[in-house]
């Protein structure tokens, strides 16, 4: 065997030990931090999409700026990464390891997109008849997103080679030696997902947007977007919109209801509708743009989806700290922890600073400034987690004890993360199947309406209600993860 092939395996086994783990009825490695961090993550996507019309400033933002629904998807990528800086180790061997890593990288991507086309890409329409219209059959989304920055850094972190460091145990490095030694040692990986950005970078401010002609339904149908331009961040003329439009066609392209809800479109931006009654804002007119009622982009798009690869990665370098050699950085709960924030910080730092200078934050874009510090605060929580549950010498074990406690209902959400988030949207329209029609009415009731509308006292149209309702459902959602855990049953692809 080569001597740097030789010197990789014995690094691996030496890693082996290096952190702490929970044993679960999984039979896996589970970090709890982790765990924890993935549950609040999918509380927070359950919180988002339930409450976003009633408190439409928690909702998605609209275009520029961020809100509490802007940091889910980006926490999702960072996660996916950390998790596999665990879960890929044993394929970086030899090379037949290394395609035993590739066939497992490739099934696993392809899983998730199907589940993704399968779960976004019919829809549930008011006859209660399910299906998928091939028309306009949506081949982007969540998971697919996740499927495509998976399969990208996992073959990355299969295949690209590590940089051995000669180390001298006489003379150990210096603490801020150590610390750039996780970054060096996977310099050549950096390096791949910076070149994915930078792409990124290059074909959102180079591409020439053309104007272009509404051809769907609607009514700006036959109208005209003016563009004619490079760089431009808005919505109408945006290249992210431009490349959704080439390669899906405008009929999937379907975040008109996004940039409706800004101000140049609605009347009470940032909603799209006025929840005490139910009634959709007035539009501005006749001044509002084309763009208002145009199918602009798909919101998990083709070119915001490449600047995922970098969200993705930056998780795994977290991992990386988890299991970097000993011999290289201190193993110690403060050596982790330091990393950790000071990298957290700067991460934060970078993307505030691009923000200011002009490269906005822009979940629907995905710009850079985004992408940056939403990494970093997803960092930043995962230590405070780190603290809290896995670290055994940094505070008491009471308060250690009392905090695994209270973090348990996320730590089992977080064990069966793939399972609520399928199972949180299709749960209600499966229910909604079965429906009540009373003689000489033409309603249809059905049981997720009769809990909004009668247990919760108008859901629909009460604020206080929605947001009862709606932590009423992560609560039933965090019991339901609670029993999985205790028979031992873990939904995984």
């Amino acid at each position: 065997m080569p001597s740097d092939k030789l010197e990789e395996q014995t690094i691996l086994q030496a890693e082996e030990t290096q952190i702490p783990i929970a044993i679960t009825p999984s039979q896996h490695e589970r970090l709890r931090s982790l765990d924890i961090m993935r549950g609040l993550t999918i509380a927070g996507m359950i919180f988002a999409d339930e409450i976003g019309a009633a408190y439409p400033h928690l909702n998605h933002s609209p275009w520029n700026d961020i809100t509490m629904a802007d940091f889910i998807m980006p926490w999702f990528l960072f996660m996916v990464g950390a998790s596999m800086a665990f879960s890929l180790r044993k394929f970086r061997g030899d090379r037949a390891q290394q395609l035993q890593g590739l066939q497992y990288v490739v099934i696993r991507s392809l899983k998730l997109y199907v589940l993704g086309v399968l779960i976004r890409g019919g829809g549930w329409p008011d006859d209660y008849q399910y299906g998928y219209n091939l028309w306009n059959l949506r081949w982007c989304g969540i998971l697919q997103r996740i499927a495509f920055a998976y399969c990208v850094v996992g073959l990355i972190e299969i295949f690209l080679p590590v940089i051995t460091q000669q180390t001298d145990h006489e003379c150990p490095p210096s603490p801020l030696q150590a610390h750039l030694g996780v970054f060096t040692r996977h310099s050549w990986k950096w390096l791949v997902a910076s070149l994915c950005s930078a792409t990124y970078l290059m074909l959102l401010y180079l591409t020439y947007v053309p104007s272009w002609t509404v051809e769907i339904e609607g009514p700006a149908k036959g109208m005209v977007v003016k563009c004619d331009t490079r760089g431009s961040i808005t919505p109408g003329c945006c290249a992210i919109g431009y490349y959704d439009r080439l390669i899906f066609g405008q009929r999937m392209c379907r975040s008109a209801w996004m940039a409706s809800r800004l101000p140049e479109c609605s009347s009470c931006s940032p909603g799209s509708v006025i929840y005490s009654t139910g009634q959709s804002c007035a539009l501005p007119l006749p001044e509002a743009p084309v763009w208002c009622h145009a199918p602009l982009y798909d919101p998990e798009g083709a070119l915001s989806t490449l600047n995922t690869v970098m969200s993705t990665w930056i998780g795994v370098h977290f991992g990386h700290v988890l299991k970097h050699p000993p011999a290289l950085l201190p193993v110690s709960h403060r050596g982790r922890l330091a990393h950790w924030l000071l990298l957290s910080g700067a991460l934060m730092g970078f993307g505030i600073v691009i923000h200011m200078v002009g490269h906005e934050m822009n979940k629907q874009v995905w710009t850079f400034s985004y992408a940056l510090f939403m990494a970093g605060t997803c960092g930043g929580f995962l230590a405070l987690w780190y603290v809290l549950v896995d670290s055994d010498t940094m505070i008491a074990e009471s308060l250690q004890r009392w905090s695994s406690w209270l973090l348990s209902p996320l730590r089992f959400m977080g064990m069966n993360a793939i399972l609520v988030f399928t199972w949180h949207g299709l749960a209600s329209a499966v229910l909604n199947v079965l429906y009540w029609q009373p003689n000489g009415t033409g309603e249809k009731h059905n049981l997720i309406g009769w809990l909004r509308s009668d247990v919760f006292g108008g859901a629909d149209t009460c604020a206080g209600c929605q947001l009862a309702y709606v932590l009423c459902k992560i609560s039933c959602f965090a019991v339901g993860c609670w029993i999985c855990a205790r028979v031992g049953y873990f939904w995984k692809l």
